[in-house]
C-alpha cells in the first residue's frame, strides 16, 4: 500500500485513498477542492507507486489540443501505444482500453488518474459522454482499476460528477473534498519545512494566506509572516501579486459576476442578504447570479449562514475564503501602492484596515470557535447563524488577534477620534 511522508496532515483523506487501494471492486473517486488547495499533490504522493496513467487538461484550449495531451501522455505510461491519431474522445477511450488489458508490474490496484477534469470537458468535445462510456462498459468491471478525477472547479465538479443525472448517475463510490490546512496543521507544515514560527506568527500569516499549502510554500525560513506577505503579495515580482486576478478566471467562465460579488462582501464582515448584494454590485436579478452565488458557495468562498437577529429576514452571505478577503477589501491595493505591510501604524491608517480586521477575525472566530471557547462564537457554529450587529470584541478576539495589538490601537483611537469630532 503506497505511503508518503511528505504529505502533512490529510489524515481523513489519505485513510479514503488507503480504501481505495484495499477495495476488491471498480473505484470513481471524485477530489475537489479550491485551487492550490493540494490536490494532485496528495494523489502523486500518496498513490505514486499504483499510477499507471496520469492526464491533466489544459485550460482553455480546444478538443484537439486536449486530445494531443491525452495521447502524449497515454504513450509516456504505454511505450507501446502506435503512433495513431484519435479524432474523437471515443477513440481515445478505445485506445486506453487496449492499453489497461495488456499486462502489468504493477501489484494490486491500478489508478488512473485524470487532473483538471473541467479543462477536459470543453464544449461540444464529447468528452463526459466518452468517459461515462468508458466507465460504464469497461472500468466499472476491472476489480484491480480505480479511475480518480480531480478538478479545482468545484461547483463543476459537484453537479456534472457528484450530483450527474446522467450516465455517471451514482456511478461514483467516493468522494473527497479537500479543505484548506486547519492552524495545527499549518503549523506542522511550516516545522516540516524548518520554519520556526510562535502562534502569533501563524495566524499572522493564515489571515492573510489562508491555509492554502501553495501560498504557504512560498515562505521562506528566516522571514516574519509580514515580511513573506509584503514580498509575495505587494511587490510587483510576488508570486501572488496577481493570484486574486487569476483566481476567479481560472475557476469560472465569467468571473465579472464573482468578482463584483466578492467585492461586494468584502465590504461587510457580519454577512449580507442576496437583495443587499445585488443592490451595492448593482447587478440584476436573475439566473446569471443565482449561478455565480452558488458556484462561490460550492467552491468555498462564499458561506450562507442565517440571522439570529430577529429582525433580520432571510439568509446571509459572507465571505469566507482568507485570502480573497485579505485582497477583497479596499485595504490590500492601497497597502500595494505604498509597497508594504510590516509597518502597524501605517496599515491601521490605511482605509478599510478596520473592515479587514473585522472580516478576519470573524471567520477565524468562526472557523476555530471550538479551541477559542468563546461561548457566543461555539454558539453561532452549532446553529449555522450570525450576529449582524455585535462586532468580534470578544474573548475569541482577543485571544486571537494577540499580534494585531499595535494595529488595534491604532484603530481603536482612529474610530475614537471621530466619535469626538461627531
Amino acid at each position: 500500500m503506497a505511503k508518503s511522508d511528505q504529505v502533512i496532515g490529510r489524515v481523513a483523506e489519505k485513510r479514503v485513498l488507503d480504501t481505495v487501494l484495499a477495495s476488491r471492486d471498480p473505484e470513481l473517486v471524485a477530489v475537489y477542492g479550491r485551487r492550490r488547495v493540494g490536490k494532485t499533490f496528495l494523489i502523486r504522493e500518496h498513490l505514486k507507486s499504483q499510477i499507471v496513467l496520469e492526464v491533466a487538461g489544459i485550460h482553455d484550449q480546444s478538443t484537439a489540443v486536449q486530445l494531443a495531451n491525452f495521447l502524449m501522455s497515454l504513450r509516456k505510461a504505454f511505450p507501446f501505444v502506435p503512433l495513431v491519431q484519435c479524432r474523437t474522445w471515443l477513440e481515445a477511450f478505445e485506445l486506453l482500453r487496449h492499453c489497461l488489458d495488456q499486462p502489468t508490474r504493477i501489484k494490486g490496484k491500478r489508478v488512473i488518474f485524470i487532473d483538471e477534469f473541467p479543462w477536459l470537458a470543453t464544449r461540444k468535445s464529447g468528452f463526459l459522454a466518452a468517459f461515462d462510456n468508458f466507465w460504464n462498459s469497461y472500468a466499472s468491471r476491472q476489480r484491480d482499476l480505480a479511475v480518480i478525477v480531480c478538478g479545482s472547479a468545484a461547483a463543476w465538479m459537484i453537479r456534472h460528477i457528484v450530483d450527474s443525472r446522467g450516465g455517471l448517475h451514482n456511478r461514483l463510490t467516493r468522494r473527497i473534498r479537500l479543505e484548506p490546512f486547519r492552524l495545527d496543521e499549518v503549523e506542522q507544515y511550516l516545522k516540516y519545512r524548518r520554519i520556526r514560527w510562535d502562534q502569533r506568527q501563524i495566524v499572522m500569516a493564515y489571515m492573510a494566506l489562508g491555509g492554502i499549502p501553495h501560498y504557504l510554500n512560498l515562505i521562506q525560513p528566516g522571514q516574519s509572516a509580514a515580511q513573506c506577505v509584503d514580498a509575495e503579495c505587494f511587490r510587483s515580482a510576488g508570486m501572488l501579486h496577481d493570484e486574486y486576478r487569476n483566481l476567479y478566471a481560472a475557476l469560472f467562465e465569467s468571473c465579472d459576476t464573482h468578482e463584483a460579488i466578492v467585492k461586494v462582501l468584502a465590504t461587510s464582515w457580519s454577512g449580507l442578504t442576496r437583495d443587499q448584494v445585488l443592490a451595492r454590485a448593482r447587478l440584476s436579478s436573475g439566473g446569471g447570479v443565482t449561478k455565480a452565488i452558488e458556484e462561490l458557495q460550492l467552491s468555498g468562498f462564499v458561506t450562507e449562514t442565517f440571522s439570529l437577529d430577529k429582525k433580520a429576514k432571510g439568509s446571509l452571505l459572507r465571505l469566507t475564503d482568507e485570502f480573497s478577503v485579505f485582497t477583497g477589501t479596499g485595504c490590500t491595493p492601497r497597502l500595494r501602492r505604498n509597497r508594504g505591510c510590516d509597518n502597524p501604524q501605517a496599515v491601521a491608517m490605511t482605509p478599510g484596515a478596520d473592515m479587514l480586521l473585522k472580516l478576519s477575525v470573524s471567520n477565524m472566530c468562526r472557523r476555530f470557535a471550538e479551541p477559542l471557547g468563546s461561548r457566543m462564537w461555539k454558539r453561532m457554529l452549532h446553529r449555522g447563524g450570525t450576529w449582524r450587529k455585535r462586532e468580534p470584541t470578544t474573548r475569541g478576539l482577543r485571544l486571537i488577534c494577540c499580534w494585531i495589538e499595535p494595529i488595534t490601537a491604532s484603530i481603536s483611537a482612529k474610530s475614537n477620534s471621530r466619535t469626538s469630532l461627531s
